[in-house]
């Protein structure tokens, strides 16, 4: 993949060093917290190693149950909410989504469907060797991080503070 240095240039600079704080990732059935989705999604395409996490626990419970909602069968299996806590030595931080208009990236671009500009986006921030990218949710006024395995060092660590279990029945 060829990126345009212009934009590649934007994400440096929006770039920040050590980001440290608490995450929330919900998983479905039994899957490993830690998984990375493979599969491509809004901020990776197909095979690209990607853990979407959110900023608050209510933000990540809705996006998951979004996701699920757009299956054609009802998915019942337990949802497994897990705190976690992340540091990573680099990440792009665009929390409004409109951080990248100058290259022609609006924020509709980036939370929209198709995910076009989204993972692009992602792709780019992998292709530099960064490994987390905060952006704004879809789904509420919150912030995702979006971290990328693949490009953690030894100074990066996730570690699960907490995991609950709850079902659709429960909300």
């Amino acid at each position: 993949m060829t990126f345009d240095p212009r934009l590649l240039d934007a994400l440096e600079n929006a770039a920040v060093n050590r980001w440290t704080g608490e995450a929330w990732r919900v998983v479905v059935g039994a899957t490993e917290p830690l998984k990375a989705n493979m599969r491509g999604a809004r901020w990776n395409p197909p095979g690209q190693e990607t853990l979407y996490c959110s900023l608050e626990e209510e933000t990540a419970i809705k996006e998951i149950e979004y996701l699920l909602s757009r299956e054609p069968v009802q998915i019942r299996k337990k949802r497994v909410l897990n705190g976690l806590r992340i540091s990573l030595s680099r990440i792009v931080v665009l929390e409004k989504g409109d951080e990248l208009s100058s290259q022609g990236i609006s924020r509709t671009d980036l939370l929209g469907d198709p995910f076009t500009s989204s993972q692009l986006l992602g792709e780019a921030v992998h292709w530099l060797g960064i490994p987390g990218l905060i952006v704004p949710s879809a789904r509420s006024d919150a912030q995702n991080l979006i971290v990328f395995p693949e490009c953690m060092g030894p100074d990066d660590v996730i570690e699960i503070l907490s995991s609950y279990d709850y079902s659709v029945d429960d909300e």
